[in-house]
């Protein structure tokens, strides 16, 4: 998969070939697997999905209950996901999830907006 840096203002964030948007954030990731809940920190944030960094990634196709919290302000995000690569060593082993099920298009609209309105503050100039 082809992957392109982009730069924009001072932040900087990465487009995949398949046309998401993927940002360098750290939000509050909780979720859940056989009815044990995990909570870990994202090491980037898309509409589509999340990476989340852990030495012990679930499987491939590995489907989670997840509740993802954005900002503090806001409700928590709350979709399906699936696990769609793996990372079992290296610099930083974890797992991707993608979005999924029929809160599929809710949440990527809501993480959408969060993504657009951090870009937005980004790219103001210093006060």
């Amino acid at each position: 998969m082809e992957r392109r840096v982009v730069e924009s203002g001072e932040s900087r964030y990465e487009r995949r070939s398949r046309g998401s948007l993927r940002l360098p954030l750290q939000c509050r990731a909780q979720y859940i697997f056989n009815d044990v809940g995990r909570v870990a920190t994202t090491r980037d944030l898309g509409a589509d999905g999340i990476f989340v960094p852990t030495a012990k990634p679930l499987p491939h196709g590995t489907l989670v209950e997840l509740a993802l919290t954005l900002d503090q302000r806001l409700p928590t995000v709350q979709v399906a996901a699936r696990v769609v690569r793996t990372v079992a060593e290296g610099e930083q082993p974890g797992m991707a999830l993608a979005f999924t099920g029929r809160r599929l298009e809710e949440a990527r609209g809501e993480v959408a907006a969060f993504l657009l309105g951090w870009m937005e503050r980004e790219q103001r100039p210093a006060a």
